[in-house]
């Protein structure tokens, strides 16, 4: 039914075209990340999260160099551990964090590739326009691979467990099983969610390796143990305190309850969604965010899709980590990066059915093809201009502090990337503890107009609330996005 010579597969007239066609995927985002980091100069550095990797990972060069254990760190140290050792061979860790982002994305691209080809149709001709539009280009995919945050180097680790799950399935080699353990260890290590997206090849893949069990698998028991060990040393060994590992290792606020909400009021203050979470859960099967037509490509699947293991094993992948995910009260689009991968696996026959209707118009195809690489593209320069804007506020309110002699400065939501930039002021958090005496002369930056709503009853509003009503503020400069600053007389 899916004979890649039935005319769907767009032509090109020699071998050094076709070699161009299977690079597309990789040359594409490629140019974009080159364009992004050269004329557009963004480093990758953008909100609270991202400030965090790369201040952790500062701290982890300096006890490579011979200083004390980093600081207390909340998430799976991996991400900015390889940062920091890349470091030692690019000086610059900004840049560091943000290349390694960019790599796992064309590994990541690498190993979906494979992992079609497996199973796909005869010779996989159509499988790289399907890579390119659908994921090279997909919005959040490309979006993350070149800002310092730790999805892509988490997804690389997941596609590369999954091919090696599959290879081990189909040749039964023991080292493909090696490599999946690493592989899953280094995904869990470097995302705790992880664990939901592979769970389901560990349950499958373990009965195959293990049963039946005699004395020659005594040796691969301690193979095992010993990746595993490797793959949790770092972790265990920066955070010094074996409890406190333990602790990060906890799943924190999961409910089950949270299925059917879609408001919620956390100690990240309150928010309001359109969906409940069961269903915000997985809509990265047709989010403009994510691919902007999977609504279309949903009609073409057919139940004869099931008979292929790997799109089983995808949809119950999906289902298990949706579940997972709403249990916990909030939305964060990112979050769903994790499963997109499977997302794209099953609709990869959807795909070429849809296309396929076009087979005997070839200019159709070729137009089709273009106009949704341009949609992906220009959707992703949405989503990119928002995250360029904060990275630019951030540099700006950086640049203008140092022009002020005062010592401290009081703030919310941007003084991790203040640290980042060196502002030489005592910086105190205005989220940490309500404030009841404020040091006159000291400077107070915020954001009233943006965190009104979200944070009413939490520190940061109770703090600004009081410095109006109790201290005289002058305001000194004014910033993009409702950011100000003052003086308190």
């Amino acid at each position: 039914m899916f004979n890649e010579g039935s005319g769907y597969d767009l032509k090109f007239p020699n071998s050094k075209s076709q070699t161009i066609k299977k690079l597309l995927p990789f040359i594409l985002p490629s140019i974009i990340f080159l364009v992004l980091v050269i004329f557009f100069k963004f480093n990758g550095l953008y909100g609270q999260d991202s400030h965090e990797y790369y201040r952790y990972s500062k701290d982890i060069i300096k006890f490579l160099k011979g200083g004390l254990l980093p600081a207390n760190f909340h998430w799976p140290v991996f991400y900015p551990l390889f940062g920091a050792i890349l470091s030692f061979v690019i000086p610059d860790p900004i840049s560091c964090l943000q290349l390694i982002s960019f790599v796992s994305f064309l590994v990541s691209i690498f190993f979906i590739q494979k992992i079609l080809r497996m199973y796909g149709p005869d010779s996989g001709k159509t499988t790289d326009y399907y890579l390119l539009i659908t994921l090279s280009l997909s919005p959040f995919m490309l979006l993350y691979s070149v800002v310092v945050m730790t999805d892509l180097l988490s997804i690389f680790f997941i596609n590369g467990a999954i091919y090696f799950f599959f290879k081990y399935s189909t040749e039964k080699r023991e080292y493909y099983f090696f490599i999946f353990v690493f592989f899953t260890g280094s995904a869990f290590m470097t995302r705790y969610a992880a664990v939901m997206v592979l769970i389901i090849p560990v349950v499958i893949i373990l009965p195959k390796f293990f049963i039946p069990f005699n004395r020659n698998k005594l040796i691969s028991v301690l193979i095992v143990a010993i990746i595993t060990v490797i793959c949790l040393a770092p972790h265990f060994y920066l955070k010094s305190n074996l409890y406190t590992a333990l602790q990060d290792l906890q799943v924190r606020h999961w409910n089950a309850g949270n299925f059917f909400r879609s408001s919620f009021s956390t100690d990240e203050g309150f928010s309001a969604h359109v969906v409940p979470n069961i269903i915000f859960v997985f809509s990265n099967f047709v989010h403009p965010y994510y691919i902007f037509f999977g609504a279309v490509l949903l009609f073409f699947l057919r139940k004869e899709d099931l008979k292929f293991p790997i799109v089983r094993n995808s949809l119950l992948i999906l289902i298990l980590f949706g579940l997972f995910m709403a249990g916990f009260p909030f939305q964060n689009k990112r979050h769903l990066l994790l499963s997109f991968p499977f997302v794209f696996i099953v609709l990869y026959h959807p795909f070429i059915r849809a296309i396929n209707l076009l087979r005997t118009k070839r200019v159709l195809k070729t137009l089709a093809i273009i106009i949704l690489c341009i949609m992906q593209v220009g959707i992703f320069y949405y989503a990119f201009s928002k995250i360029y804007e904060l990275n630019r506020i951030e540099k700006n309110v950086a640049e203008a502090l140092s022009k002020f002699n005062n010592k401290v400065l009081y703030t919310f939501f941007v003084d991790p990337a203040l640290h980042s930039y060196g502002v030489n002021k005592k910086i105190i958090s205005l989220y940490n503890e309500k404030i009841n005496l404020f040091q006159k002369d000291g400077l107070v930056l915020f954001n009233e107009r943006k965190f009104r709503e979200q944070w009413k009853n939490e520190n940061p509003m109770i703090n600004w609330n009081y410095l109006k009503n109790n201290y005289n503020l002058v305001k000194l400069e004014s910033f993009d996005e409702g950011w100000e600053l003052y003086e308190i007389e």
